[in-house]
């Protein structure tokens, strides 16, 4: 992950130009209608009022802008998942209000690269946006890892207000140093619990059975060690795998994830136990020199739209966690659910290795005072 700042420094010698088209020339002003004559004063009268209001017509259409802002939008979720649909709508919108100003165009599945490749051209100030959690950024700013620690946030509500602190601002602008822009970082995915065959986790120290799938993410590592648990951190689809052929006995992962991919197809009496243990905040970000190639009306326009689509998928994820836990008890999972589970086990085992973290006593002194106003 290291080798990130290399490859940026050296791919921002050849930076994606943002795509600049023409649009059409002004309307054609109204036309005067001829005066009437004595032989057909019906039809000239009809004429000039069929004239005038084509012209006002044509005069009340907004102007169509001089340049028009192509910007990819890069996901590795795939086009299926409720979060990329709303991203879909959340780019129609944009294009709306800036009357075609600014074309997002949304390349889900990993079409432009996969997560390295894709903060590469991020810090490079490619003409793209990339959807990805926060803590993909800890190579360049620590403190992502921070805002990504296990059990910091009780629900997506706090991921919001935090976001509107002063600590919270003080961390973005160390991205912007970073020549990163952080667009919106409200959008999650769900709370994160864990999957495995014949092993429900209701204290810490049911951990020590599993043998799982992590992902390769410092938080995640971090987590997973502190709970004592045999892991692997790698991709999903080789994490599937080794589900699939016994070298591991299940992942972590969100209710969405599990439904999905249907992992407690290849596993032996699987069990998933609502931990939920991290509430992963994923940011749009994009690089903070193209952010400023961006006019100001349009950089307001796409700031407010996302977090506006940002609570809106958050509704929708909250809303369909029920729902998919009952389809995986359909197919068969056994769910244990948070209040069966020894919360404060799992807590109590992270607390060390959280206080590690920069700016952990700021973030989660701001974070704890919000969660207890509520």
């Amino acid at each position: 992950m290291k080798n990130r700042r290399l490859a940026a420094l050296i791919s921002a010698g050849v930076l994606t130009a943002v795509s600049v088209a023409g649009c059409g020339g002004s309307a054609a002003p109204a036309t005067t209608a001829a005066p009437a004559t004595t032989a057909a004063p019906a039809a000239a009268e009809t004429k000039a009022a069929e004239t005038s209001a084509a012209g006002a017509s044509e005069s009340e259409a907004p102007a169509k802008p001089a340049k028009v802002y192509e910007i990819k939008m890069a996901t590795t979720n795939p086009n299926t998942d409720p979060s990329v649909l709303v991203m879909e709508e959340m780019c129609k919108k944009i294009n709306e209000r800036t009357n075609g100003g600014v074309n997002m165009v949304l390349y889900p599945n990993s079409e432009l690269g996969a997560n390295d490749e894709c903060i590469e051209q991020v810090v490079s100030d490619a003409a793209m946006m990339y959807f990805g959690d926060i803590s993909n950024y800890s190579d360049y700013v620590p403190e992502s890892t921070t805002l990504c620690a296990a059990y910091l946030y009780d629900d997506y509500h706090t991921v919001e207000k935090f976001q509107q602190t002063d600590v919270y601002n003080s961390i973005m602008s160390k991205y912007a140093d970073q020549n990163i822009h952080v667009v919106s970082n409200s959008w999650v995915v769900g709370n994160r619990g864990v999957m495995a065959g014949g092993v429900p986790v209701k204290s810490v120290e049911d951990c020590k059975k599993l043998n799982i799938r992590v992902p390769s993410v410092d938080m995640f590592v971090d987590a997973w060690t502190s709970f004592g648990a045999n892991f692997t951190a790698e991709g999903w689809s080789a994490g599937f795998t080794d589900c699939q052929s016994g070298l591991l006995n299940g992942a972590e992962g969100t209710p969405g994830k599990m439904t999905s991919s249907d992992l407690g197809s290849v596993l032996k009496n699987p069990v998933y136990s609502c931990i939920n243990y991290m509430v992963v905040t994923v940011a749009w970000a994009c690089g903070e020199g193209f952010w400023q190639s961006l006019p100001a009306e349009y950089q307001e326009i796409i700031t407010e739209e996302m977090a506006n689509y940002a609570t809106i998928n958050n509704e929708k994820v909250a809303s369909l966690e029920d729902e998919q836990l009952a389809d995986l008890e359909s197919r068969g999972v056994t769910v244990i659910r948070s209040n069966e589970i020894d919360i404060d086990s799992l807590k109590n085992a992270v607390a060390e290795k959280n206080a590690t973290y920069p700016m952990w006593d700021e973030v989660s002194s701001a974070v704890n005072e919000i969660i207890a106003s509520k």
